[in-house]
């Protein structure tokens, strides 16, 4: 299934060119971030200071954000990936703690 989100950041990547779609747009997909509740994961995280900090400090989001889960493991937490990237294990380490996650490409 192909999503409209990430249909419209790749036309805009091929009309304007990665390096100025860059330096206005960012898309995470996050982990368990839907319209209800999951069983698995439900994240959670401050987008608007997350935008502060982006516009005011130029810190992108992915640099210093995690996604909290509030429903299923209330203090599980994954790192905020930007796309394509997602958090990826890293083999070791608590896994419920975004410290043992790398966002990866494949």
């Amino acid at each position: 299934m192909r999503r409209p989100s990430r249909s419209w950041i790749e036309g805009g990547v091929a009309a304007l060119g990665a390096s100025v779609t860059d330096s206005f747009l960012r898309y995470y997909e996050v982990p368990g971030l839907q319209h209800e509740a999951s069983t698995t994961f439900y994240g959670t995280w401050d987008q608007l200071t997350a935008l502060e900090k982006w516009v005011e400090a130029g810190i992108d989001p992915a640099q210093n954000e995690v996604v909290l889960d509030l429903a299923t493991v209330p203090s599980r937490t994954r790192p905020l990936c930007r796309y394509p990237a997602f958090p990826k294990y890293s083999g070791s380490g608590d896994m419920n703690a975004a410290t043992s996650f790398t966002c990866a490409t494949n």
